[in-house]
């Protein structure tokens, strides 16, 4: 889907660092450079803000992606919701989860 680079940016912004690519061309390869601060206290986002809390949202995704599908469902655990996950919607009508 092409959302990694994107969801990467976002994380390493929301811990204070930053995300660069660099590529020389067309079949040159790119490099990929994280910098994150080096101190104890978390940096507070500068694109984001405040973000509302999202502890206890009960959230559906259905997503026919294995790997997208697990790592947002890691994302939005580690953010304290409760997920629940499905590779397409008739598979999810057919489950018998909540």
């Amino acid at each position: 889907m092409g959302i990694g680079l994107s969801l990467a940016r976002v994380l390493v912004e929301l811990h204070g660092g930053t995300l660069s690519v660099d590529s020389g061309g067309k079949g040159q390869g790119s490099t990929f450079t994280v910098r994150l601060p080096l101190t104890e206290k978390r940096a507070a986002p500068s694109k984001f803000g405040n973000l509302p809390s999202v502890e206890g949202t009960r959230v559906l995704i259905i997503e026919d992606n294995d790997d997208s599908r697990a790592t947002l469902e890691r994302i939005l655990r580690l953010f304290g919701c409760n997920v629940v996950t499905a590779a397409d919607g008739p598979r999810r009508l057919r489950s018998d989860l909540p």
